[in-house]
């Protein structure tokens, strides 16, 4: 659902967005609405920073205990100075 709700901005910027995502997936007991917007987050700024012609992947794995969302993009990336200041507000 996250991802088709970039697949607007992806297109009018030429991006590519692909999903791996199990049918078969187990429930999650998460906050639905803090994970919504984390994963939009990511997808959004994937598709911004990716140059026409690049690719947002969101995979999604899971296991018995655990579930992975991996969101990876052809962006340009965060310098390696300001990695410390991530999930600073």
């Amino acid at each position: 659902m996250c991802a088709e709700m970039i697949l607007c901005q992806a297109r009018d910027r030429g991006v590519v967005v692909t999903r791996e995502v199990p049918a078969d997936l187990p429930e999650i007991h998460a906050d639905r609405r803090a994970l919504k917007q984390i994963l939009i987050n990511l997808l959004s700024n994937g598709v911004k920073f990716a140059n026409p012609g690049g690719r947002v992947r969101v995979v999604v794995e899971a296991d018995a205990q655990t579930m992975r969302f991996i969101v990876r993009d052809t962006g340009i990336g965060i310098a390696p100075p300001g990695l410390p200041r991530l999930g600073t507000p």
